[in-house]
């Protein structure tokens, strides 16, 4: 004796994104975690904290070596996450 039909739970989600404006900070997550999933092991370790703010990245590394590494890896990093997200636009990254 339903009134209403089943409605997936995908459009019940997106929906609540929708309404309550939550897909600017969700594509912020989704682009932080696409640059952390592309980092080398080794750098994963040194990171601290991740932000983005401003179209600006932060990363906070206590290592100078790790530094220096993400440093030259920083275009390849730039191209992944441009192709997993072509509208962001990214203008640096900066490390602390």
């Amino acid at each position: 004796m339903r009134k209403k039909k089943p409605v997936p739970l995908r459009d019940v989600l997106q929906s609540f994104v929708k309404k309550n404006k939550l897909e600017s900070g969700l594509n912020n997550q989704q682009l932080l975690d696409v640059f952390l999933e592309s980092c080398p092991q080794n750098i994963q370790k040194f990171i601290q904290k991740v932000e983005l703010r401003n179209n600006k990245i932060y990363v906070f590394l206590p290592s100078a070596a790790a530094r220096q590494e993400l440093f030259y890896l920083k275009d390849d990093l730039f191209l992944s996450m441009k192709t997993k997200f072509p509208e962001l636009q990214i203008e640096e990254l900066v490390m602390l």
